[in-house]
């Protein structure tokens, strides 16, 4: 990955947008980010981060806290390239931000791929851009920061860290922690599961109860027994049902002819008042006649006393009418008048107050006007005194720093150290450090010898106890091997599969044996029933065939009856023609049939009262008629059923017939295919000798198993202590050559140490000579004062720069005080005038309001008069439209009054004519006064329910004579007592109850055996599994042995430190001209060998401040490259933020060597500082410069 530009704003001191172009630095150069202390050097690492992550990890909030508070937005873009050739490509990444009080949210986050063709979007929200950054580059935020920036303190730091805390920090660094605790639980979560499952299991299995196949055996016999109970309770119940279903026929035709002569009793009972309510039939018949009449009189009357009224009502309406429109025509008059005075003056008022609306607008928007001015002005005068303030604190500040400043420089002119001292120290001190090294290297080499003995004789002790353990284990693989022998000779063989596949077939066919013996029983029991059945349809369809014949007779009566009632209701209507006609006609008038003036025969006939009655007894006889025909039809439809039922009755007893004899042919030849002795054997007994034969195959099965599990189990004690044996005798071999190798280095090290102690006689010999030479009495106290003196001017170096840079920021600040001071006095001045202006047209704008209106409001005085001018022309208008409304209800009463006199009028004749009718109407009819009409009238609600009793009567008569006769035929003679219907019933019931026994005992041992079934396959099923778990569980307990404390982790750790140990080294050789190299000691530290001294090696403590810098450096890049690894491509820059302002000049120039000879390395390297060498010596800069107060933010420069 190749930084290309980087653009961004808002974050931390930077507010404008700012631009780095990295490919005008140079590809793998060394490149400075330059700028005081606090100015945002470290903002452009992090504008980079969170372009690429949507976050900054050393950030509060991750985000919030780099945005700049005095902004509401902020933003960074970043383009990139990765890989090279045909794999090259470019991409940015660029989001915005957007700060509202104390939320942070992301506007945009948008990932392009950049080419020739054009802008490809791969992503445009935050989520997904940060997947798809992480899946380009492979690199979370955490290792990317880690490998951009490298903090070279901490890889110090690491570099003298003990074995066991670098091993912690290489776990934190590479995320280690989960295959230490995390999996060492998820290993012992797992066993506990484990565990859990067997004991789970075991509980399960026992309290399955007694689930053997002896249990199974007994179950199975006790469905045997119950089948056979169950077969004789059936039969039993079909013998009864015959008796009872015959005598409950019997019973109930008894019932029926009892329940029938009861009924027709009651109704000859009910004759004498049917009777009775036929004469009020004929009655209210007559009634209906004269009452259209009496109707015809009610309605004139009421019309009559309508029009009588409402003539009233009109001339009252007219009078009122009247008067309304004389008072009309005054009030028409007032309000015309009314208009004409008043509508002049308050047009004049109006003109007057329109203008009053403008000025008062125009007076509100001045005074609006000046209280702005007047705020400004105010505003204006508090920013001149406040700058003044801050000129004033300006000024002392600037004179307290010059005066720092002078005291400074005398400070640093008292701690300068003579040449020819430091020369001396220097020296002195070199000698030292030899000497102290040769001292610290035969101590390590003498602990070393200490520690190689004492591993050479635990080494001797490892090397007899693994001896002693090849022997015991020959022993015992001999025993293992003996014991197999022994197995294989107990040989038992396999149970056929040709046993298995017939005593299946056994079962098979024993099974399809039972179920069609259970078919040929059903079919029999289902025979019998159909018998029953076609005896009961017989009988039934010869008393079918005499009830139709007796219904074709009824049919033929009541045929003769309908037509005898038809012929006198035609009679009847005759007459009543003839009766209406003569009614009509008066003495002496023409005859309407024919002309004739003398008919003294109609005098003779009048009309019969009992027309109604010959029309009801037409219509029922003829209903009784319908309803015979119906049940005439529904019998035959009957009786046509039960010839269909009777054929299909006979069909299935010719089926179920030839299906038993196919049953029982299909049982003989199953029954065949039974070994020849089975044939004479009942379906019990054949059952019995298949569970037997399937008790032997099993027994056969269960040792063949239990030989077959010792003979794997013998097999895996042999393979397991063949195993073993063979480790214990590698393992004798490998302490064997380890001992021999122990014994070589240790005669070695002896040599080492005798010239090491002679090489470090020498260097203390050196060293006093030294000393006594320069008159140097303490070395450590000598090397003291002048590194206190160093530090003291180093220290005041910095602190002078410092007042350097903050007396030009408060020339600065001063400059930018007195312009601004000078701006708000001009400001202040300008706004004085406006207002002086705006105060005058306001006051002349308040008098000529006053003249118009005075103190009131104009728009509510406007809209005053507006609203009196609207009242006096609509109440004009009000009045106008009153009094034509007046006059045209004057008109209209006229007009009715004229239209209700001719209705009454007509109303009188009409009551006349109808009393006249009703009058004649009734003479000759059996009622004398009204109310006797009413009286007979109050019946007719009940007529038709008076009609329907009588006409039920009849016919439930007709129909229970034709019952009886059905059923005594029927009966034939038959009879049963209560005590022979009870015992048939008890026998009946007591069968049912017998079979219900049976089939319930044939179900509980039925599910017994399914019970004992499921029970026994669960508790085998168990204890496979519980095997199987146990088998886990062992391994599981193993590997939680294994990774009890952290092993699992060191060792992980080691090896990550052996392969950063690796790359650090390449690193060293080139930074150091292949000098130095860096190794891992036994105990876990850090060896440096020194290739230009032989490969001496010395600890990490003694390197002086150069070595230290470039070991420190040569590991940090190892572990960044370590890190990059997780990535698709590498990161072909960082960023080193050392602090080189702690290094002194000779360090600094070794610091720039080193990092110089690295530019062959395709690495771009960003120095991070504030050291003005620097500033000097590297050519490609970033220049950061600092925020004003109150002004511009950062700003970036590329040199």
């Amino acid at each position: 990955m190749r930084p290309l530009k980087l653009s961004f704003y808002g974050l931390n001191s930077f507010k404008e947008e700012q631009e780095i172009d990295f490919s005008s630095l140079g590809a793998g150069h060394v490149f400075g980010i330059f700028g005081p202390t606090g100015s945002g050097k470290s903002t452009i690492i992090d504008a980079i981060t969170l372009a690429l992550y949507g976050k900054v990890e050393r950030a509060p909030d991750k985000v919030r806290g780099i945005i700049n508070k005095s902004l509401t937005e902020a933003g960074a873009r970043f383009d990139f390239s990765i890989g090279s050739g045909p794999l090259y490509k470019v991409y940015r990444v660029e989001r915005k931000y957007v700060s509202k009080e104390d939320s942070i949210s992301c506007r945009m986050a948008r990932l392009c791929e950049l080419s020739s063709l054009g802008n490809k979007v791969l992503a445009d929200k935050s989520t997904l851009v940060d997947g798809q950054v992480e899946a380009i580059l492979g690199l979370t935020v955490d290792d990317f920061t880690r490998a951009v920036v490298l903090p070279q303190g901490r890889f110090a730091e690491f570099l003298g860290l003990k074995g066991k805390e670098r091993r912690e920090m290489l776990g934190r660094i590479f995320n280690l922690s989960g295959y230490g605790e995390k999996l060492y639980s998820l290993a012992s979560n797992r066993a506990k599961e484990v565990e859990a499952r067997v004991m789970n299991m075991q509980s399960e299995q026992q309290g399955l109860g007694n689930a053997s196949r002896e249990a199974l055996g007994v179950a199975e016999a006790e469905v045997s027994v119950a089948k056979t109970s169950l077969a004789t309770a059936l039969e039993a119940v079909v013998a009864s049902s015959k008796a009872w279903a015959e005598a409950q026929v019997i019973r109930e035709l008894q019932d029926k002819i009892r329940h029938a002569l009861e009924r027709q009793a009651a109704l000859d009972a009910e004759s004498s008042r049917l009777a009775a309510l036929q004469a009020k039939l004929d009655r209210l018949a007559a009634a209906e006649v004269l009452w259209p009449s009496a109707l015809a009189l009610d309605e004139s009357t009421v019309t009559q006393e309508a029009a009588l009224e409402r003539q009233s009502a009109v001339v009252a309406t007219l009078e009122e009418a009247v008067a309304q429109e004389a008072s009309s025509l005054i009030a028409l008059s007032a309000a015309k008048t009314a208009r004409q005075r008043d509508e002049p003056r308050i047009l004049m008022r109006q003109h007057e107050l329109k203008r009053a609306v403008v000025l008062t607008e125009e007076r509100r928007g001045l005074t609006a006007a000046l209280a702005t001015e007047r705020l400004a002005l105010s505003a204006a005068e508090t920013r001149l005194e406040v700058a003044k303030q801050e000129l004033a604190s300006i000024l002392q500040r600037e004179k307290r720093a010059q005066e720092s400043q002078v005291v400074l420089r005398q400070e640093i002119a008292g701690t300068e150290v003579l040449p020819e001292e430091r020369v001396a120290l220097e020296l002195a001190l070199r000698t030292e450090a030899a000497w102290l090294t040769l001292a610290s290297q035969l101590g390590e080499r003498r602990k070393e010898e200490h520690s190689r003995s004492g591993s050479l004789e635990t080494a001797k002790a490892t090397l007899s106890q693994a001896r002693q353990n090849v022997s015991s284990l020959e022993q015992e693989h001999a025993l293992a091997k003996a014991s197999l022998d022994e197995v294989l000779s107990r040989h038992l063989p396999e149970v056929g599969m040709s046993e298995h596949e017939a005593h299946n077939n056994y079962r098979l066919s024993l099974q399809d044996l039972k179920y069609k013996a259970a078919e040929v029983g059903r079919i029999i029991d289902k025979q019998e029933t159909l018998n029953l059945s076609k005896s009961a349809t017989e009988t039934q369809l010869l008393a079918m065939q005499e009830t139709a014949s007796r219904a074709e007779e009824r049919v033929d009566f009541l045929r003769n009856l309908v037509a005898e009632n038809e012929a006198k209701y035609k009679a009847a209507k005759d007459a009543c023609l003839i009766g209406e006609l003569a009614a009509q006609v008066s003495p002496g008038e023409k005859c309407p049939v024919c002309g004739s003036r003398s008919h003294p025969e109609l005098g003779t006939r009048l009309p019969p009262a009992n027309l109604e009655h010959f029309a009801a007894a037409t219509m029922e006889s003829t209903t009784l008629l319908q309803k015979a025909i119906a049940e005439q039809g529904a019998i035959a439809a009957r009786a046509e059923a039960l010839h269909v039922g009777l054929a299909d009755i006979l069909r299935q007893i010719e089926v179920l017939t030839a299906e038993r004899l196919a049953l029982l042919k299909d049982m003989a030849g199953i029954k065949s295919s039974f070994p020849a002795v089975w044939n004479a054997l009942s379906l019990p007994e054949i059952e019995q000798n298949i569970a037997l034969l399937a008790k032997d195959i099993e027994n056969r099965s269960e040792e063949r198993r239990l030989w077959q599990g010792a003979l794997d189990k013998g097999r895996q004690a042999e393979r397991v202590l063949a195993d073993k044996l063979a480790r214990g005798r590698e393992a004798q071999a490998v302490a064997e050559q380890h001992v021999a190798g122990l014994e070589t280095e240790f005669t070695c090290l002896v040599a080492k140490v005798m010239t090491i102690a002679n090489e470090e006689a020498l260097a203390k010999d050196a060293l006093q000579n030294i000393l006594k030479q320069h008159q140097i009495s303490d070395l450590k106290e000598q090397r003291e004062l002048l590194q206190g003196k160093d530090r003291k001017q180093k220290e005041l170096s910095d602190t002078m720069k410092q007042l350097e840079a903050k007396l030009f920021e408060l020339v600065a600040l001063r400059q930018n005080g007195e312009q601004v001071m000078a701006s708000t006095q001009e400001g202040a001045a300008a706004l004085l005038i406006s207002l002086r202006g705006l105060t005058e047209r306001e006051s002349m704008l308040a008098k000529e309001l006053v003249s118009l209106v005075g103190d009131a409001d104009p728009l509510v005085e406007a809209a005053v008069a507006e609203a009196s001018l609207v009242a006096l022309r609509e109440e004009e208008t009000q009045s106008e439209d009153n009094h034509a409304l007046v006059v045209s209800v004057v008109a209209q009463a006229k007009n009715d009054l004229a239209s209700a006199t001719e209705a009454l009028r007509l109303a009188d004749q009409a009551l006349d004519k109808a009393r006249l009718r009703f009058a004649e109407a009734m003479q000759g009819s059996p009622f004398v006064t009204r109310s006797d009409l009413h009286q007979a009238r109050e019946a007719l609600g009940s007529r038709e329910a008076w009609m329907a009793e009588i006409n039920l009567h009849r016919e439930q008569r007709m129909l229970l004579a034709n019952d009886l006769d059905a059923w005594r035929e029927a009966l034939a003679g038959r009879a049963v007592s209560e005590a022979a219907w009870e015992i048939a019933r008890h026998t009946y019931l007591q069968a049912e109850a017998t079979r219900d026994e049976a089939m319930r005992q044939l179900g509980q041992a039925e599910a017994k055996l399914a019970d004992i079934k499921t029970r026994h396959a669960r508790y085998m099923n168990l204890a496979e599994l519980i095997e199987a778990q146990a088998k886990e569980r062992d391994l599981t307990m193993e590997l939680v042995s294994l990774l009890r404390g952290n092993a699992l982790v060191e060792f992980m750790a080691g090896e990550h430190l052996q392969a950063v140990t690796a790359t650090a080294t390449e690193w060293l050789r080139t930074l150091s001209s292949h000098r130095y190299a860096l190794e891992v000691a036994p105990d876990g530290g850090f060896l440096i060998r020194d290739d230009g001294q032989g490969g001496l090696r010395r600890p990490v403590h003694t390197l002086s401040g150069g070595e230290t810098f470039i070991t420190s450096l040569a590991l940090a890049l190892a572990l960044s490259m370590q890190i990059q690894l997780r990535g698709r491509f590498p990161l072909e820059f960082f960023f080193l933020d050392e602090g080189f302002g702690t290094l002194d000049a000779e360090l600094l120039e070794t610091v720039m060597c080193c990092l110089e000879r690295m530019q062959g390395q395709n690495l771009s390297i960003g120095i991070i500082s504030h050291v003005r060498e620097l500033v000097e010596r590297i050519p490609r800069k970033i220049i950061v410069t600092p925020a004003q107060l109150g002004g511009r933010g950062s700003q970036v420069q590329v040199i």
